[in-house]
């Protein structure tokens, strides 16, 4: 489990800053107030793990050769980021990550050191990440032959789409899993039915090209890439659900993506139970307060406890990220409150009953 990112000069983060995580930890705030950079700078880590240094341009994560970093006197840019992580069964510690980018682009890990990497690999090998930019695209559903084994190392975002179809087709206890799930929370359900033109049953690591990707409705097959981008989304976010191995750290950015507000609740839902059941680390960022509302229902329920709740607000003041820690009570309140988060809502909510008083 990580208990803690710690970021410094990175991005829009200058001074040293603190993220401390549980077991179910929420990220809100505006656009743009820096909730995606802490899981952007795991991601890094991850790929620098295993490869032969720091690189910001790899099959995790993509920042570009333009980072947004704080420069030091012109000397170059200094970046560190660094994790803390407990766990029984292997490891505790912590890693810190030293980096110098130097006025000609060159990278230097001062860190990087060969025992650090290997502790390093054993925490992030087990850290997954779906980003917003998910779902079907007509290219991925006609597949050619893919290697599915790749699947979940998190491969570039243009190859995950393929991926994931690849082994809905290949693994029908993994369909059944995703079809009762999907049914759960949208009322719709994929199937494979050769007949209909759904998903065809393979053998081996390698799927032949076929058609894969529709899904089944009560009456009728629709093709997922048509449906919309809410079960289109759904289905590579509930895919990588199923395939995290016990133990897992699993964040995902906004998880009601293109949800109706009842089917995000559902969505909340499904996560905490199977964060429960296989021990997974959660890490959620959100803009609905559906989402946020269905984690203090829980704690108020008695289903998930203070202490493996939080909550943390991203705002951004002269540039400069900040970020304030939220404490969850045992009633599922949150003190000192979040007027930012629900200030829209209300507003909108006393506009209405502002206008309805003019209809006396």
């Amino acid at each position: 489990m990580i208990t803690e990112i710690r970021l410094e000069n990175f991005k829009s983060f200058r001074e040293l800053t603190k993220i401390p995580l549980k077991k179910v930890t929420v990220f809100i705030g505006p656009n743009g107030s820096g909730k995606s950079t802490p899981l952007q700078a795991l991601m890094l880590l991850k790929q620098s793990a295993f490869a032969e240094g720091v690189t910001t341009r790899g099959i995790y994560v993509d920042l570009g050769d333009n980072l947004g970093l704080f420069s030091i006197e012109g000397h170059g840019l200094n970046y560190k980021i660094g994790v803390t992580f407990q766990d029984e069964s292997r490891l505790n510690g912590e890693v810190d990550i030293d980096v110098l980018v130097k006025p000609n682009a060159h990278i230097d890990a001062t860190s990087f050191i060969p025992e650090k990497q290997t502790m390093l690999k054993s925490v992030m090998d087990n850290i997954y990440y779906v980003s917003e930019w998910r779902g079907f695209y007509q290219s991925s559903t006609d597949i050619s032959a893919v290697d599915t084994n790749r699947l979940f190392r998190n491969p570039a975002v243009a190859d995950t789409s393929s991926l994931v179809a690849s082994a809905l087709s290949r693994d029908p206890k993994l369909r059944r899993k995703i079809s009762d799930w999907l049914k759960g929370i949208t009322d719709v359900r994929i199937d494979h039915a050769l007949a209909r033109g759904g998903f065809l049953p393979a053998e081996g690591p390698y799927v032949p090209r076929q058609n894969v990707l529709s899904q089944l409705s009560e009456e009728e097959a629709i093709n997922i890439v048509n449906e919309g981008f809410g079960s289109n989304q759904l289905v590579q976010l509930l895919v990588q659900l199923a395939r995290c191995p016990k133990g897992s750290f699993l964040a995902i950015e906004e998880p009601e993506a293109h949800l109706h507000p009842k089917a995000q609740v559902a969505l909340v839902k499904v996560l905490l139970e199977r964060a429960k059941e296989y021990d997974l680390q959660l890490v959620l960022v959100t803009h609905s307060e559906h989402v946020l509302h269905t984690i203090l229902n829980q704690v108020a329920k008695g289903n998930l406890t203070p202490k493996d709740a939080g909550l943390l607000y991203f705002r951004k003041e002269d540039g400069v990220s900040i970020i304030e820690e939220r404490v969850i009570t045992k009633r599922g309140q949150v003190k000192g409150g979040l007027p930012d988060f629900f200030e829209v809502e209300l507003e909108q909510f006393s506009e209405f009953v502002e206008a309805l008083s003019k209809h006396k």
